[in-house]
C-alpha cells in the first residue's frame, strides 16, 4: 500500500535564493534607469514640437528624436538650439559660417561662400528643405484640382485613378489635351489629415510628377511648368516610344528679361515604352530645371532670370502646371504637385541687405516662413548654442519616419 508523503519543509537556502533574485532584479532595474538617464543626458532625447514654425515637416504634437551632436551641421539639417530665453527651438540650417546670405523677394536663398564671387541660388544641388506637397492623389481628386478638355471637345476619360487621353484628333497647340492644375501654386500645405491648407503667397518654384503609359506610337507627351513670365516644357516625341527624344523648351512672354532667348534648351534620349508605366518628374527649383525618368536625371539646365509675369509685382498667374499632349494616346496616374519653401520678407537680418556670418555662426530658418521666428528676426546663432540634430519623428506612430533634406 502507498504511504502518503508529508509536505516538504522549505530548505534553509530557499529564502536566500528569493532574496538574491529580488536583489538581481532591483540592480537590473537600476542599471536600466542609469542607461536611459545616460542616453538622455549625453546621447539623445525626445522633444515635443509645440509650434507650427516647421510645418509641414513637423507639426505641433509630433515628438522628435534629437541626437546630442554639436559638430558642424550641414546646410539643410534640422537642428535644436537654445533660444534667446534658453528654451530649445527647432529650425533648419540655411547659412553656414563665413557665408554671406540674402533672402530674395521671390522667396529664394542666395549664398556667397568664402571662395565664391557673388551671391547665387543653389539649385537642386544645394541641400535644403524637402519640397512641399500641394496636390497628393492619396487625399485629393484630380477632377477637383485640374481642368481638362474644352467647351468643344474633351479627349479625357477616367477609370478609377487612371486618366486616359485620346489626343489623336487634336489640333497642334490645343489645351484640351492637358490636365491643367487651376488652383495655382501658393504657400499651401497638406495637413496630417489630408486637408489642403491654402496660403496667400504666390510661390514660383514648382515640380510635377506622374506615371505615364503610352498606348500606341505617335504624338507628343508634355509636362509644363510656368514661373512668372516663363513657360518651361519637356516634350517627349512618341514616334518611337522605345527610343524617345526628350527636349526641354523655354517659351517667354515680353517683359523684364526679354533679352533671354526662348527656344530649345536641352535634348536627351530615353524610353517611355508601350504598355508599361514610367515615372516622369519635372522640377523648376531655384532657376534650375531638371527632368527625371524612373528616377534618372536625363535633362538638366540652369537659367539666370525669369521674365515678369502678368500678376502684381510680376508674379506667376493662371494655370501653372500642365500635363498631357497632342496627337498621342496614353494613360496617366499618380499625379503629384510640389512647391519649394518660400521665405517671406520679414525681420531685418538677411532681408533688406546681405548678412555676413561669422566663423562661429549659422543662419536658422523655419520652413513655415510666414509664422516662423528665426534668424531673420534674432540674427545669426552661435554654434555654442547648438544642442543637437533632429533625426526622426518618433510619435505619433503614423508620422514616424527618418528626417532627410531631399528635394
Amino acid at each position: 500500500m502507498d504511504v502518503p508523503q508529508a509536505n516538504k519543509a522549505p530548505t534553509p537556502h530557499s529564502g536566500l535564493s528569493n532574496y538574491r533574485k529580488l536583489k538581481w532584479c532591483l540592480w537590473t532595474l537600476v542599471g536600466l534607469v542609469l542607461v536611459v538617464y545616460g542616453l538622455r543626458a549625453f546621447v539623445a532625447d525626445v522633444y515635443p514640437i509645440e509650434s507650427s514654425s516647421m510645418e509641414p515637416e513637423l507639426f505641433p504634437g509630433d515628438w522628435v528624436l534629437v541626437n546630442y551632436d554639436t559638430t558642424m551641421p550641414e546646410r539643410g539639417e534640422l537642428v535644436v538650439t537654445r533660444g534667446q530665453g534658453g528654451s530649445p527651438i527647432v529650425k533648419r540650417v540655411g547659412g553656414l559660417p563665413g557665408e554671406t546670405l540674402l533672402l530674395t523677394p521671390d522667396g529664394d536663398v542666395l549664398i556667397q561662400g568664402k571662395d565664391e564671387r557673388r551671391l547665387e541660388r543653389g539649385g537642386l544641388e544645394r541641400s535644403g528643405p524637402p519640397l512641399v506637397s500641394v496636390f497628393d492623389p492619396a487625399y485629393h481628386e484630380v477632377a477637383e484640382h485640374f481642368a481638362h478638355g474644352s467647351s468643344l471637345v474633351d479627349p479625357w476619360t477616367q477609370v478609377d485613378a487612371v486618366w486616359e487621353l485620346d489626343g489623336r484628333g487634336l489640333e497642334p497647340g490645343s489645351h484640351a489635351g492637358y490636365l491643367r492644375h487651376h488652383k495655382g501654386i501658393h504657400n499651401d500645405l497638406v495637413r496630417p489629415d489630408g486637408t489642403l491648407e491654402h496660403g496667400p503667397i504666390s510661390v514660383g518654384d514648382a515640380a510635377v510628377s506622374c506615371e505615364v503609359w503610352p498606348l500606341q506610337a505617335g504624338g507628343e507627351f508634355v509636362l509644363q511648368l510656368v514661373e512668372r513670365g516663363d513657360t518651361f516644357q519637356v516634350r517627349f516625341d512618341l514616334s518611337d516610344p522605345a527610343d524617345t527624344t526628350a527636349t526641354l523648351h523655354r517659351i517667354s512672354s515680353a517683359g523684364l528679361g526679354s533679352d533671354v532667348l526662348s527656344g530649345q534648351l536641352a535634348e536627351a534620349r530615353t524610353a517611355l515604352p508601350l504598355s508599361a508605366w514610367t515615372t516622369v518628374r519635372f522640377l523648376n527649383i531655384d532657376n534650375h530645371l531638371r527632368v527625371l525618368v524612373d528616377g534618372v536625371a536625363i535633362l538638366d539646365h540652369r537659367y539666370e532670370i525669369n521674365r515678369e509675369g502678368g500678376g502684381p509685382g510680376g508674379i506667376s498667374t493662371g494655370e501653372r502646371v500642365l500635363l498631357g499632349g497632342v496627337g498621342c494616346q496614353l494613360r496617366i496616374r499618380a499625379i503629384h504637385v510640389h512647391r519649394d519653401v518660400h521665405y517671406t520678407q520679414r525681420g531685418e537680418y538677411g532681408v533688406n541687405a546681405p548678412v555676413l556670418l561669422g566663423p562661429n555662426e549659422i543662419f536658422l530658418l523655419g520652413d513655415n516662413s510666414t509664422v516662423s521666428q528665426d534668424s531673420r528676426e534674432f540674427g545669426p546663432v552661435s554654434l555654442d548654442r547648438l544642442i543637437g540634430r533632429v533625426t526622426r519623428v518618433v510619435w505619433p506612430r503614423e508620422r514616424a519616419r527618418a528626417l532627410e533634406s531631399v528635394r
